[in-house]
C-alpha cells in the first residue's frame, strides 16, 4: 500500500463512521505517524508505507473513529500560537479560553495571575511567557508549579520560561 493509498483508506474510514472533518484529521494523524509535511506526502506518496508505521496509523484511525479527540492522539495542542502536551488527564485549551486570556492580560498587565487547577498549564505558562522575564528559579514560581502534574513541567520546560 502507498502512502497516498494509505492515507485515502483512512479518510474512508473516518467518513464513514462520520468523524467531522475527515480528510484533516486522517491527514494529521498520518503526518504525525510518518514524520512528514505536506511537502514530504507530495514527493513521497506513492512510496510504500512501513508495516510499523501503517499500524501505528491505523490504530490511531480507528481509536479517532471511537471519537477519542485528535488532540489527545496527537497528544499536542495550541494555545495562543504555542504548542502543549496534552492527554486525558487535562481539557484540551479551546480558543474562547484564548480570548479570555488576552482580555485578561490587557486588564492586568502589572498584577500576579494564578492558574488554579492548571491542567496543561497552558494560562499561566503563556502569561510568563508574554512577560518573558520570569525565572524559573525564583521562589514565588517555583511554589505556584511544585507538585503539579509532570505535564504542566514538560511544557514549562518545553516553553523555557
Amino acid at each position: 500500500m502507498t502512502w497516498q493509498e494509505l492515507l485515502n483508506e483512512g479518510e474512508k474510514r473516518l467518513s464513514k463512521k462520520g468523524v467531522p472533518e475527515a480528510k484533516l484529521n486522517a491527514w494529521y494523524l498520518f503526518s504525525d505517524c510518518f514524520e512528514t509535511s505536506k511537502s514530504g506526502f507530495f514527493l513521497n506518496q506513492e512510496l510504500e508505507t512501513e508495516s510499523e508505521k501503517t499500524e501505528r496509523f491505523l490504530a490511531l484511525i480507528a481509536k479517532r473513529c471511537e471519537r477519542i479527540p485528535l488532540e489527545y492522539l496527537l497528544g499536542e495542542t495550541e494555545f495562543m500560537g504555542l504548542p502543549f502536551l496534552v492527554n486525558e488527564n487535562v481539557l484540551i485549551p479551546r480558543q474562547d479560553t484564548e480570548c479570555l486570556v488576552e482580555e485578561v492580560l490587557k486588564k492586568c498587565e502589572e498584577a500576579d495571575v494564578l492558574d488554579l487547577c492548571t491542567g496543561s498549564g497552558c494560562i499561566g505558562i503563556t502569561r510568563f511567557q508574554t512577560d518573558q522575564i520570569v525565572d524559573t528559579n525564583n521562589l514565588q514560581f517555583r511554589r505556584i508549579f511544585n507538585g503539579n502534574d509532570t505535564l504542566v513541567l514538560r511544557n514549562i520546560i518545553r516553553k523555557r520560561i
